[in-house]
């Protein structure tokens, strides 16, 4: 066990997949930022191709050894250099042993800088193979508890790059292609996350999610014990648009004893920076972009705003003009994720448009909700910001709002998500079962049995005979048999539908929203027209720095 630091910064790389190649990069930026000596920065990675083992970093741990005592860090190393530095020196060895059989090729290394403070990790616990892997939850705890115990620290960061989408799906987070459980469960990175802060002795100050459309109150909620801070995004996520080269330099460059939590959040709003300005460039390729920093010891105050809007949802889809209210909002709102998630802000947002006054007294309970659920969001997002005209509306935290009914499998493991408990029966999940049998629309038997002669509908003939009823009725349990098993949703059976093509190497599909109308232009038409000048040039007039016509800023920016 080394000395206990002030950090200890993680990365769980889950590149099984078609990921491992760009990540590549991702481990070069961690390199190339240089070192402190009270910062441990170590990494695991674990490849794509077969009979690769997975590898795990101890990040410039030669470095740190060959500067000496008095070089107490060399961040960023030199910037005049043009040398280009590799990680397999920083490589943790276990068992392996070097050609003659019979030297460990750690111990080699040990003798080689007897003469330095080299003193690596044994890494045997987590050497693995691509052809007998443990599962996403047993690595990534292994993982964790192997920093707890070789790496004590005051503080740690936890940064997880891989595939998303956590909340509500078939499986898919942190997809690992060679394991026999092949991702991750909300509820298991909730155990993982608990367990490591109950072995570090230190808190968990920090989890990033590198992934796509994990910044959701259902994730939040599940981690409101296990850290202080998550950083992740609501939409598309892709390998590069972390920067973890200036992330790690603005740590180190921070580190400094007894750090107050003011100190602390002020380090993360500027890795939030970081991350939404590296990640304007996706947009030359098409990609929009958002991120959200969630101060996650203040969501707890959600929970109660959610259900009460909840109830005042399901008591106001009894009334079929707020009904529609309901769906109108739910269509014009922020989504992410092919309609599987909607920025609940937004949705509260357009909720509360739609039922201006003059309202009765259950469009007024509505409106109270909204504003509600509105408050205790704001207070829990840190910032929040876009990038794209697809994620203009966003506001940091999605909801899962699907249109329909999802598969059973689905639907059960989120009625037990940690977010849906309640004494009284009030959830967000409970709205949901209300909402999908209200809104859907009648079948068409029943719809001929209403016909319209207005539109040219004539009643439904009567059967000619018993037996023509009776093979009428087999046959309709035949097809009903068969199509009751699984929600109607065509858009599962098509190739990289749910991300179910691993082959994306962006780690997301196109998740542009489906059937939004949103304008592509994000400067204000009216005002435009009226000055006959473009917004960008009209926000330099006024010292508004020409980032902001494309950013969405936080609240606390505003």
């Amino acid at each position: 066990m080394t000395k206990k630091r002030e950090w200890t910064l993680m990365f769980y790389l889950a590149s099984d997949n078609p990921l491992a190649p760009g990540v590549i990069s991702q481990l070069k930026a961690i390199k190339a930022a240089g070192f402190h000596k009270d910062a441990n920065v170590i990494v695991r990675f674990d490849p794509y191709t077969v009979d690769t083992p997975t590898h795990v970093f101890d990040v410039n741990i030669v470095q740190k050894a060959l500067s000496g005592p008095r070089e107490e860090h060399n961040i960023g190393f030199n910037s005049e250099s043009p040398w280009v530095y590799n990680l397999l020196e920083d490589k943790l060895w276990g068992q392996e042993k070097d050609r003659s059989g019979e030297n460990f090729i750690r111990d080699r290394l040990k003798d080689k800088y007897k003469d330095k403070d080299y003193d690596p990790a044994d890494s045997s616990e987590l050497q693995t193979n691509s052809r007998s892997e443990p599962c996403p939850k047993e690595s990534l705890g292994d993982f964790l508890n192997f920093c707890a115990t070789w790496y004590p620290a005051d503080h740690y960061m936890l940064f997880i790059l891989g595939h998303g989408v956590v909340v509500g799906t078939q499986q898919i987070f942190l997809y690992d292609e060679h394991a026999q459980e092949h991702s991750l469960e909300l509820e298991d990175l909730r155990s993982v996350l608990k367990t490591f802060n109950g072995r570090s002795g230190g808190p968990l100050e920090l989890v990033s999610f590198h992934s796509c459309s994990v910044s959701s109150l259902e994730v939040a909620y599940e981690l409101k014990d296990c850290a202080n801070y998550m950083l992740a995004s609501q939409g598309a996520a892709f390998v590069g648009s972390w920067p973890y080269r200036p992330i790690l330099m603005r740590i180190f460059n921070n580190i400094e004893k007894n750090a107050t939590a003011a100190e602390i959040q002020s380090m993360f709003e500027r890795i939030f920076d970081y991350c939404v300005y590296n990640s304007t460039d996706f947009l030359l390729a098409g990609y929009p972009f958002q991120v959200c920093l969630c101060d996650l010891k203040k969501i707890s105050e959600t929970r109660v705003a959610i259900q009460q809007l909840s109830e005042t949802l399901s008591n106001s889809l009894k009334f079929p003009e707020l009904a529609d209210s309901i769906l109108l909002a739910h269509l014009k709102s922020q989504s992410f994720h092919q309609e599987t998630y909607t920025d609940i802000a937004d949705f509260c947002r357009c909720l509360y448009v739609r039922t201006t006054p003059p309202a009765d007294e259950n469009a007024e309970a509505v409106r109270k909700a909204c504003i509600d659920v509105f408050g205790a969001v704001k207070k829990s997002v840190v910032r929040a910001a876009f990038a794209g005209p697809e994620y203009q509306y966003s506001k940091g935290l999605s909801i899962y709002f699907p249109w329909s009914q999802p598969l059973e499998e689905v639907w059960t493991k989120y009625k037990d998500y940690e977010f849906n408990n309640s004494r009284d029966g009030l959830s967000w999940a409970k709205f949901l079962e209300t909402y999908f049998i209200t809104t859907m629309r009648d079948s068409i038997a029943k719809e001929r049995e209403n016909f319209i002669p207005a539109l040219g509908e004539e009643a439904v003939k009567p059967f000619s005979s018993e037996a023509e009823r009776l093979d009428a009725e087999l046959r309709q349990d035949q097809v009903t048999w068969i199509y009751m098993q699984a929600p109607l949703q065509l858009n599962q059976a098509l190739p990289g539908s749910l991300k179910s093509d691993k082959g994306d190497p962006t780690g997301d599909e196109c998740s542009c929203p489906s059937i939004k109308n949103y304008p592509r232009d994000l400067r204000s038409r009216k005002r435009r027209q009226e000055e006959g000048i473009p917004r960008d040039k009209d926000e330099r007039e006024r010292g508004v720095p020409a980032s902001n016509v494309f950013f969405g800023t936080s609240q606390s920016e505003t």
